[in-house]
Parts: C-alpha cells; structure tokens; sequence
C-alpha cells in the first residue's frame, strides 16, 4: 500500500513541477505584458492556480492508475507502457505550453480549441511567425521535454520500479487510489466543479493568465468545441444583417424616471422569482406578499422576460446586456467573457465602489470569470460566511445574505454599485422556515414555501435598505435569473415558463406605483440604466433602452436548441432541432418574418467570433 503510494504521490509531484515550471516560463517570456503584475501578485497566481495544476496532475494519475490492470498480465508490460504515456504527455504538453507562449503575445488568451480555426492544408496559420521565431521555438519545445523526460526516468520511474511488482492486489490498490483522487481532480466535493474561473482572483487580467494552467484550459475547452461555428445559418449573412439592424430602435425620446444621474445602485438577482408566484402578475395570492406590496412604492415592468432558462444565462444578460446562448452559454468561455461589457465595469468607470454578494459558490458555472472581468473591487461568496451558515446544499441563505449586503453598503465609499444573488429560491427547496401552503402537496408545495421565504427575507432587506442614510439617493432593481416550470409543469411552449418581474425601488425614483407594460428583456437593464445615468450605451449593442418611447416592446429568449421571439402582437418559438416553429401565432398569420431567425443569426455568429 505505503510503496503504490510513494508511485503515485511522486508521479503526482512530478507533473505539478511540470506545470509550475511552464508557469513560471510564461511569466518571464509574456515578460511585456506580466511585468505589469507585481511580484506579491505573481506568487499568489502560481499559489492559487496550484489548484488546477493539482487536478491536471491527478487525471494524469488517474489514466496511469487504470494501465495498472496490465499488472495482471506482466509488470514489465506495465512499467513500459506507463513511461510510454507519461513520455507521449511530455512531448504533447511541452509542445501546448510552447504553442501558447507564441499565441498568448498576439491573442493575449490562453490556447485553446479555437486554435483548430487557424488550421489548413497550407499551414497558413504559421506565416504570421518567421522562420527563425519558429526555430527558436522549436529548441524551447526540445529543451522543455528533453529535460523532463530525463527527470521523469531519473526520479518516477526508478521509483515505479522498485515499488510496483506483479499482484492483483496492487492494481486493485492503484486503481482504487485513482478513484480517490477524481476528488481533487474535479475540483472538491462541492457542487461547482474545477473550472478556468476557479483560479481568478484579481481584476488584472494577466495576473489570472498567470494562475491558469494552460493545458487544462487547452483539454478543457474541447468540451466547447462545438461553438468554432455559428450553427444557426438560415440566410445570407448580409441579409440577416440587415433585417437585424431594421428591427433595432433608431430614434430616442426616454422618459426619465429618476431624479438624479448618481444615485447608488443596488441590483437583487432573485433565483427563480417568477411572475407566476406574484399575485400582482396574475399568480396565486399570499405566496410574494412583501413584492406584491412593493409595486406600489416603485416601477413594476410587467413584461420582463429572461433571457434563458437557468441562472449562468440570467447572470449574464442583467450584467453585462448579451443575449444568452441555447447549447453553449457564453460563460463557460472565459475568454469570451472578457470581451463583454459589463455594468459594473462602466460605473467603475464613473468613480462607482462596486461589490459582489451571493451566498453560493462563485465558481459555479464559471462565474467568477465573470465578475474578475466586471471589475467588481470587492467580492463576497459562500466560503467568505462563517461555515456554521452553509445550511444547505447551496450555500447559505437569503437572510444572511442581505445582511451582509447592506454591511457592506453602510461601509461603502458612495456612489456605489451593489451586485447581489439571491439563492434560497433553489431546488431542493430547502429553507429554514415553517411549512405554509399545507393545502398543496409535493413540490410544488416545496417550492412555494422557500418563494414565501425568499420574498420575506426580501422584505426585511427593503426595510432595513429604508432605514439606512443613503436610501434617497438610491436605485435598487429587483429582477428574476429565471423562471420555473413550478407550478403546473410548464412546457417550453408556455410563454410563462420565461415572464419574470423587474421591479425599480428606491428613494432615487421620481415615479411610483406605475406600470411599464411593454415586452423587454433582461439584457435592456443595460442599455436603460445608462441613459437613466446619462452614460454611454454604445458597448451594450444588443440591449435595448426599455424607457424609449419609440421602442415598441419585444423580447429575445432561447431554450434547449430553441429561441423565440415575443411582443404585443405576436409570439414565435422556433426549434432548430426539428427545423421549425412550434409556436407561430398572433398578427403574423403564422408566416415567417425572418425577424427572428436574422436576429438569432446575427446574435450567435457574434458568439462565435468573439
């Protein structure tokens, strides 16, 4: 037992040296661009991103561990073929690790499947190197894996040799060791698994270059493979365009509705806060009572629908105003995110102290890549709460939450920009409150529960933001990530499987008890709060300003390999499994007005592209 694992554990340390070592090549080749990363911030990328090194490491292990059935047969055979391996990852890597410190002074990203765009019969992607560049890096690749070939027969496969001998018993040992370290591998135990995000950690982004290691983010990204090409063709791109760019407002006359241009803002991203749980948008009574309340002290935007259906798509398009993907969110390629507008990043601009609350993981669904690159300054997730706090399974509740919220806001430099992401609200519907509703049964009766606990922890968070000093100067924006199916087990066909609330709050608010009834989108937050701010919206490209009075209303949604289209007048769903509408109905006749299909072209060829 004690000799498998002195193999594994050297095999182990071996690949992490490995990796730390091409880091640390990055950091002085990239020398022009990770010279602006101080040294404090340097050594805290190589601590922090040993995590991803350590989870490389370990499916390398892993794949080793499972070639130990060989030893059933003969451990000669199985001694040969595991330096086979390790010599073929060698070379493999060594050539990655080199091909991305070339690619990484042009892109300024690390390599990742994209590259494959570049590929063609001619090697045309290599002219953009000269010829001594790419022999220099050719001696780099040779020095690199030569050396660490030598160190691997040198060190880990001495102690292969003397440890490992021909027994059942130390491949079923192998082989269960393997099994254990598919813990670290993915990451932990948590729900959020190892991904580029789980490393960043600072707002300068090279500092975070510097932590990822490049051959996981490499085999990573083939997961995303799929996304080199824009799969929605249904016209000629310059046609799409055009229908597109007919479709967007063109002329501006927006109704002002806050009484200054600086207020502090707050936004409460509520999980799961459909419209059908409000008795206000036409849901069963008593289940929301403080939201319901609260449309009288503000603006209630009746017809917010989401972007998508699951809280990484809602994320996205409230922050950062980009519609959401159907197959592959956009938040799983950091790279792609960091090409995004955010708010937060224009009110940084604005000498705005900006902050980030929620109770979960910030690393989940990739996440914190996000907020790195929204310039948020100060961050607050679940691991920043006492433990005694992480009372279910995703982290810790509303109530605590919003506590820390308004902490943070009483000791906040003003203006301030407060991001929070409400949680409760989440299967499995587990809240620390008694059962209401006992006249319902299963979930349903589960998920109106914790909606009454969300919406009361809400309602303390209102009054407690009322009591504090800045609350006249002050915009808070209540918005839904997503809807539910709950309750009645909506079908994708059901327009209210997306109708979400927005509702404006605050003592910055020149209207109240009024009701905006036209169709938007939560990527039109954007665009409408900067002309409420008076800012440039020219970033926010596919947001529109919800308060334009020559904006007419309409809304952009998608759903597993679907979008639709929805206003007053009409309502498209189209599925491009089956390659057709499977809802078509209202002032169109059912006819194709191309509307849709240009903007869904138009939308993900961007996707595509950046």
């Amino acid at each position: 037992m004690l000799r498998n694992l002195k193999y594994l554990a050297s095999l182990l340390l071996f690949w992490i040296v490995f990796f730390v070592v091409g880091k640390i090549l990055f950091v002085i080749i990239e020398w022009h661009i990770t010279s602006k990363v101080n040294i404090v911030d340097i050594s805290k990328a190589l601590l922090i991103g040993l995590k991803m090194d350590v989870s490389t490491s370990c499916y390398i292990s892993i794949l080793v561990s499972i070639f130990s059935l060989l030893l059933f047969i003969n451990d000669s055979i199985f001694r040969k073929t595991v330096a086979v391996i390790n010599c073929i990852l060698i070379v493999v890597f060594s050539f990655v690790f080199v091909s991305d410190f070339e690619l990484y002074k042009n892109w300024l990203q690390h390599i990742d499947v994209s590259v494959f765009q570049f590929f063609d019969t001619s090697f045309s992607f290599l002219s953009s190197t000269s010829n001594i560049t790419l022999f220099l890096w050719f001696v780099v690749w040779l020095l690199f894996c030569s050396s660490f070939i030598f160190l691997y027969f040198r060190f880990v496969a001495k102690i292969l040799d003397s440890s490992i001998q021909k027994r059942w018993y130390n491949s079923f040992i192998l082989l269960l060791l393997g099994a254990v370290l598919y813990i670290p591998a993915r990451g932990g135990i948590d729900v959020a698994s190892m991904n580029t995000g789980s490393v960043y950690f600072s707002q300068n982004m090279a500092a975070n270059h510097i932590a990822v290691n490049p051959i996981w983010n490499f085999l990573y990204s083939f997961n995303r493979i799929s996304s080199l090409k824009n799969p929605y063709v249904y016209m000629d791109n310059k046609v799409a365009i055009a229908l597109f760019e007919k479709f967007q407002e063109k002329n501006d006359s927006t109704e002002m509705i806050l009484n200054t241009n600086k207020p502090n803002i707050i936004f409460v991203l509520m999980e799961s806060f459909e419209s059908d749980i409000t008795k206000t948008l036409g849901g069963r009574n008593g289940i929301t009572p403080n939201f319901d309340s609260l449309t009288h002290e503000g603006v209630l935007f009746s017809n917010m629908i989401a972007s998508g259906t699951r809280t990484d798509k809602g994320f996205v398009s409230v922050l950062c105003g980009y519609p959401a993907q159907s197959v592959n969110p956009i938040i799983k390629f950091t790279r792609k995110i960091e090409k995004l507008p955010t708010i937060s990043k224009q009110l940084s601009l604005q000498k705005y102290s900006t902050f980030f609350v929620y109770g979960g993981n910030k690393q989940f669904t990739n996440m914190n890549s996000l907020i790195m690159a929204g310039g948020f300054s100060d961050v607050t997730d679940m691991t920043d709460f006492d433990k005694s706090l992480h009372t279910f399974k995703w982290g810790v509740h509303d109530e605590y939450v919003f506590k820390r919220s308004i902490e943070k806001m009483n000791v906040a430099k003003i203006p301030f920009y407060c991001f929070v992401m409400s949680l409760s609200n989440h299967e499995p519907f587990e809240v620390p409150s008694k059962k209401q509703f006992k006249e319902v049964q299963g979930d349903e009766a589960k998920f109106f529960n914790s909606a009454f606990y969300a919406d009361s922890c809400l309602g303390v968070f209102i009054r407690n933001v009322k009591k504090q000093a800045w609350w006249n100067n002050t915009l808070i924006v209540l918005v839904a990530d997503h809807a539910s199916i709950a309750p009645g087990n909506k079908t994708n066909e059901n327009i209210n499987r997306y109708r979400i609330p927005m509702l404006w709050l605050g003592g910055a608010l020149r209207s109240r008890d009024t009701i905006i009834t036209k169709y938007c989108s939560q990527m039109d937050i954007a665009k409408t709060i900067m002309h409420q701010l008076k800012l440039n919206d020219s970033l926010f490209v596919y947001s529109k300003n919800i308060l334009n009075k020559y904006n007419k209303g309409n809304a952009l949604f998608c759903y597993n390999d679907g979008f639709g289209l929805i206003s007053d007048s009409y309502f498209q769903l189209y599925d491009n499994q089956t390659k057709r509408y499977v809802v078509n109905k209202g002032n169109l006749h059912g006819k194709d007005t191309l509307i849709g299909k240009a903007t869904w072209q138009v939308i993900n060829d961007d996707f595509v592209k950046k």
